[in-house]
C-alpha cells in the first residue's frame, strides 16, 4: 500500500467513526484513534500535517489534528505532534 493510500484509509476510518453532536461538534472515539496511531505512527504524523494544512482553509480540520496528535502523545508519550498543531495554528 502506498503512503497516499495509507493516509486515505486512516482518514476514512476516522470519518467513519466520527459523529456530530447536537451542537455541531464532531465526536470521535478516542480508543479508535489511539489504535490507529499505535498501529501506524508514521501515517498518523502525515495525517496531522495534512490536517494542519487543510485547517488553513477550514478550521474544522484543527479538531481532527488535535485528536490525532493527542492520541499520539498518549500512545508514545511524545508531544511532537501537539507542538506541530500548535505552531500551525499560530501561522
Amino acid at each position: 500500500m502506498t503512503d497516499i493510500e495509507k493516509i486515505k484509509n486512516f482518514i476514512k476510518y476516522i470519518s467513519a467513526n466520527s459523529k456530530k453532536n447536537a451542537q455541531g461538534k464532531i465526536r470521535m472515539d478516542f480508543t479508535v484513534i489511539r489504535k490507529l496511531v499505535a498501529d501506524d505512527p508514521d501515517t498518523a504524523i502525515a495525517v496531522v500535517r495534512l490536517y494542519c494544512k487543510m485547517a488553513k482553509n477550514d478550521p474544522a480540520y484543527s479538531q481532527f489534528a488535535w485528536m490525532v496528535a493527542g492520541a499520539y502523545q498518549n500512545v508514545f508519550d511524545d508531544d511532537v505532534l501537539m507542538i506541530t498543531v500548535q505552531q500551525a495554528q499560530k501561522k
